[in-house]
């Protein structure tokens, strides 16, 4: 959502914050606002509080059309320390990676669409013990697992990094068949 529209609905929510605080309850006592937004509206540009916090909707997954799709717990790609998730969906079949910016912390996934959530997911992560050792599995898996996309906005794929799509394109390839 562009600035020019989340100010004017910070100018809304602020004046329909004030005319709440005019209301009465029911034994005529009036009752006040339980928290007063900041006030970054058009009014004090110079401002620099942040926007009073929206409802973020969860994504349906089940509802999303066959694609790929990329989600992060903030509204920008590449925010260290922060939580994104890429697959691509087939039927109610999703599969993807999951990672946090900047740490290193990756899984790869493989489960069923059911609304904002990635259930009986199979996570397989790389095995450090794999390198330069050719007698070891590459992957480390974990079954029945759950990811919730709850909270997560959608993003564009054409913010998907070279190296976080070579992770998402490993992903895809893993044989999660030969797991069972």
């Amino acid at each position: 959502m562009n600035i020019y529209f989340r100010t004017i609905i910070s100018a809304v929510g602020a004046a329909s914050l004030t005319v709440l605080a005019a209301c009465q309850n029911q034994d005529g006592v009036a009752t006040p606002p339980t928290e007063a937004p900041p006030n970054n509206d058009i009014e004090n540009p110079g401002d620099t509080r942040p926007s009073p916090p929206y409802r973020r909707e969860s994504p349906n997954l089940d509802e999303l059309p066959d694609g790929t799709y990329f989600y992060g717990e903030v509204g920008q790609p590449q925010e260290g320390g922060e939580n994104y998730v890429i697959f691509n969906k087939n039927g109610l079949t999703l599969v993807g990676v999951k990672y946090t910016y900047q740490t290193g912390n990756i899984n790869c996934f493989k489960g069923e669409a059911n609304d904002a959530q990635i259930t009986d997911a199979m996570l397989a992560q790389a095995n450090e013990n794999a390198y330069g050792n050719p007698n070891a599995p590459r992957w480390i898996f974990s079954d029945n697992q759950t990811i919730s996309l709850r909270g997560y906005e959608p993003l564009e794929t054409a913010n998907i990094s070279p190296s976080t799509n070579e992770e998402f394109v490993n992903c895809r390839q893993i044989d999660y068949q030969a797991r069972l």
